[in-house]
């Protein structure tokens, strides 16, 4: 079989790389204001710290996780915020991302919440404090905190499942034996009594 493959070349216009300045695509009028309620309507929270770890702005979703208006905590030092035992982690993290313009960092963070519960966050961050636009590191954060639960559940589910257990029916002839129960008496799983001759 043969075929022919005629074409001619185009030109895309400029081409970039990594963080070009975006243009608003939607046609919409007003970009700003689409942006701002994409902001006010996210799920996750933004949040913009100074080079110091202060925050400089809050979005308004820290509201529907944390249970506290996004202003309230603007001028406060995120460390001062978190969880006692994360604080020396999140501070040397905001320490090396605010040295490195364009530093990214990822870290599961706790905060209180109004009822006095923790609410684990994973927060991705990144140094901006460079761009006019944003002049701080911005911070994307999600709620975890079921996630976390659920994991935590599950590994103790798997820890009780290691346990040695077994069990015998009402009219059955032979007791049924976990795989823990083997490893107990150290034997193999094929040699545990089937007849109940224990």
């Amino acid at each position: 079989m043969w075929g022919a493959v005629m074409g001619r070349p185009f030109d895309t216009g400029p081409q970039t790389e990594g963080n070009a300045p975006c243009t608003d695509s939607t046609g919409v009028a007003g970009g700003e204001r689409f942006y701002r309620a994409l902001v006010e309507n996210a799920d996750d929270i933004l949040t913009i710290l100074d080079s110091s770890g202060s925050i400089t702005y809050q979005s308004q979703a820290v509201c529907k996780v944390l249970g506290s208006p996004g202003d309230t905590l603007v001028g406060r030092r995120i460390v001062d915020l978190v969880h006692p035992d994360d604080r020396e982690q999140l501070g040397r993290k905001i320490g090396e991302c605010a040295r490195v313009p364009g530093a990214e960092v990822l870290e599961v963070i706790r905060l209180s919440h109004a009822d006095g519960s923790w609410r684990r966050l994973e927060t991705r961050g990144r140094n901006l404090l460079g761009d006019p636009n944003v002049a701080g590191i911005l911070c994307v954060s999600r709620d975890v905190t079921e996630t976390y639960r659920l994991e935590h559940q599950l590994r103790e589910a798997e820890q009780l499942a290691r346990f040695g257990h077994w069990r015998w029916v009402k009219g059955e002839p032979a007791p049924q034996w976990s795989k823990g129960v083997a490893r107990i008496l150290g034997l193999d799983e094929e040699n545990l009594p089937a007849s109940g001759d224990w």
